[in-house]
């Protein structure tokens, strides 16, 4: 995941936390902030396997440092429901700018482009 947008939605979470960002509903705001919170022990786990890596055989090292990818592989899934969560909370509608070219293939490709235009135009006509 993007460091960027990790830090960005720490950030959020934090303005949540402190009440300078309001929700639509108490429910949503207590998912979010107990995702923060589980996020936050497998971090706090994940720094003390890698404290005490140094000081371990190396069969032990072998099996923490798995434990470390499987905690990290955690945190990444706990970042997705947090996104997916603000998302829906927020009720966000994204706009999208989409260039669309034909490529090599003559006037097929023209064709082709501008069926895929007048789907597009459609689609975004029923949307609203």
């Amino acid at each position: 995941m993007n460091k960027d947008l990790e830090g960005k939605i720490f950030d959020y979470l934090e303005k949540l936390e402190k009440g300078e960002v309001e929700v639509q509903n108490n429910k949503k705001k207590n998912l979010l902030l107990a995702s923060k919170r589980e996020y936050e022990e497998i971090e706090k786990t994940q720094k003390d396997y890698q404290e005490l890596f140094s000081e371990i055989s190396k069969e032990e090292q072998d099996y923490l440092s798995s434990e470390i990818n499987n905690l990290t592989e955690q945190k990444e899934k706990v970042i997705a429901k947090i996104k997916e969560q603000i998302v829906s909370e927020e009720g966000v509608k994204q706009n999208v700018i989409m260039e669309l070219r034909p490529g090599t293939g003559g006037t097929e490709a023209g064709f082709f482009t501008r069926d895929l235009y007048r789907m597009y135009t459609k689609f975004a006509e029923s949307k609203n």
